[in-house]
């Protein structure tokens, strides 16, 4: 029990003597978990693990998500975390060297939604498993996601070759993640992510 009124004077003295907010302390504690999705025995950071994304795509109607295995989820989890880590943003990360773009503050305090994000990446991970490189099948394109439209990919100074015939439309994906984020973006333009 001494330890609880002690913490908090050592915490003080520790503060007053730098030019860190112990308040900023304690949002940055309970904000900056991040999670991780695991694809072939490597850990990706995400805004939403695969037990969120379940939850959230619990309550939709005719959803396909849960047609699909633990790794394509994870998958479409990462696509969606890097599209929305694709944008420039106000305020400033949490942590210096936090592996996302959020959580983020602003100067007069506010603190990125962890909830917000959550549900952001669910909603961009099913855009992508419903609008992802559509292609037709009477031509014999690549149909279903986007996944499907890949020809090939290389890791080591990134090579990604989509085949001929897929039509990838991903519109509507931008004005989700602007809509969301509205007080975040910083401009319209975007930096590439690989």
């Amino acid at each position: 029990m001494l330890g609880f009124f002690i913490l908090p004077t050592i915490l003080n003295s520790i503060f007053s003597k730098t030019n860190i907010c112990m308040s900023c302390f304690f949002i940055c504690y309970n904000y900056c978990m991040t999670k991780y999705v695991e694809i072939n025995d490597i850990s990706y950071p995400v805004y939403a693990n695969i037990e969120d994304a379940d939850k959230y795509n619990n309550a939709i109607v005719g959803n396909t998500w849960f047609n699909l295995d633990d790794t394509t989820k994870a998958q479409y989890l990462v696509m969606a975390t890097r599209k929305i880590d694709s944008y420039y943003y106000t305020g400033q990360p949490l942590e210096i060297d936090q592996e996302l773009k959020f959580p983020r503050i602003m100067r007069n305090g506010t603190v990125s939604d962890d909830n917000l994000l959550t549900q952001l990446c669910c909603q961009v991970a099913n855009y992508y498993l419903a609008n992802g490189g559509t292609g037709s099948s009477s031509d014999g394109g690549s149909s279903g996601n986007l996944l499907n439209s890949v020809e090939s990919y290389q890791i080591g100074d990134v090579h990604l070759k989509f085949k001929s015939d897929a039509q990838i439309d991903l519109s509507g994906l931008d004005d989700i993640i602007a809509d969301a984020l509205a007080e975040w973006m910083k401009s319209n333009s975007m930096e590439i992510w690989l």
